[in-house]
């Protein structure tokens, strides 16, 4: 007979759940090691009992990939799903490996047609599927050692904090690496940073008079000699990891650049790019190409011109009147550094939600002072001049 199974996996054992596909009837619950034997012991019962579904909390894994080539369908749930549907089975709290089974279990013989079966992927694609996994790791553990380098010249050098845009680009890290702490700059002038800047192949735009200026006129710290030094050496443990890792991060953009070259769908996957050699993905490409609200409606503006000129000046102008504030952006972006916090990112959703709701609400015509004015279209009679006799 049919059956189905929930799986509680962990790092030294998995729990499995057995049960008949449409009574629900206990046919097998047994804990397995997670070692080979375990896993193989695992599979045979599985295939043994017929189980058409398997229920996991993970979509890929060691498990699954095995689980897939023994021809078992996985479904993948997410923990949140587990977490809400417990209720549904207890009466009181309370949370055991071998209930999760059973939660699993019953999820994937009562609700199996609201979740998604894994599908076995091609070599290719998991090769693919890991380089990038491992990189967004990378970048995740770049972006915190960046944050604690960041931290830490602020305490004791904010200059070197500042000279350049990103403290993670290979210029920022040649710099700290070469000069680590406010001492070992003393004697830096324009002549000397233009030669350093030269053989790390500098590409800014700012003159070593410029770096300097800003390098000099960030406050100074009044902390002791010792602490001086302890930070100077966190400063350099911190560069002996961060550069490695944003190498690898580089070397891994590269290898997933010609994985996804030399994969059967890789045509179709460049197609979405706006160039073979970025990094620009389609939904990044659409959005860039599709214009805001103010844009259409001055586009809308332009075809009801009576020339061809007119809607070109119209729209000339209308470019011109964002550049004031495009620019003020640009110029005041270092003073807007409380912007770039997780609170405030997080209310950038709600904000477009508003403004989406707001022209829609505009549009709607509803006669509400400033928000929903009424507009009158005037009704023009038009008299023929002709007469029929």
């Amino acid at each position: 007979m049919p059956a189905i199974s929930g799986i509680d996996w962990a790092d030294e054992w998995n729990d499995v759940r057995i049960a008949d596909r449409d009574s629900g009837e206990l046919l097998e619950e047994r804990r397995f090691a997670a070692d080979e034997q375990g896993i193989s012991d695992l599979i045979a019962v599985l295939l043994e009992h017929e189980v058409e579904d398997a229920a996991i909390e993970r979509p890929d894994g060691l498990l699954v990939g095995r689980l897939l080539a023994a021809g078992v369908r996985v479904l993948a749930i997410h923990p949140n799903q587990v977490k809400a549907a417990r209720d549904r089975f207890r009466a009181a709290a309370g949370k055991s490996d071998r209930f999760d089974a059973f939660v699993l279990c019953e999820l994937a013989r009562t609700d199996r047609h609201r979740f998604p079966a894994l599908a076995s992927c091609s070599d290719e694609t998991l090769a693919l599927r890991a380089l990038v996994r491992t990189r967004e790791n990378l970048v995740e553990l770049r972006v915190g050692l960046a944050n604690q380098l960041r931290a830490q010249l602020q305490t004791f050098w904010p200059g070197a904090k500042d000279i350049f845009a990103d403290i993670d680009s290979p210029i920022a890290l040649a710099f700290l690496a070469r000069y680590p702490s406010p001492e070992d700059a003393c004697g830096l002038g324009p002549k000397r940073l233009a030669g350093f800047l030269h053989r790390h192949a500098y590409c800014g735009r700012r003159s070593p008079e410029q770096l300097l200026q800003r390098l000099r006129s960030a406050p100074l710290a009044a902390i002791s000699e010792l602490e001086r030094e302890a930070r100077r050496d966190a400063v350099i443990a911190l560069l002996a990891v961060l550069g490695p890792t944003v190498e690898q991060i580089s070397q891994l953009t590269s290898q997933i650049a010609g994985a996804v070259r030399s994969h059967p769908d890789g045509p179709i996957f460049l197609a979405f790019f706006r160039d073979p050699k970025s990094t620009i993905t389609a939904a990044g490409l659409l959005n860039g190409l599709l214009p805001c609200g103010l844009v259409y409606m001055a586009l809308s503006a332009s075809l009801a011109v009576p020339s061809s000129a007119q809607a070109v000046g119209l729209m000339y102008i209308f470019g011109l009147g964002t550049v004031p504030m495009m620019a003020a952006i640009t110029l005041l972006k270092s003073r807007m550094a409380f912007l770039r916090t997780n609170h405030v990112r997080k209310l950038v959703p709600v904000i477009v939600f508003a403004f989406g709701c707001l022209f829609v609400l505009r549009g709607m015509n509803l006669g509400i002072p400033y928000l929903s004015p009424k507009v009158v279209v005037a009704q023009h009679e038009i008299r023929s001049c002709c007469h029929k006799h």
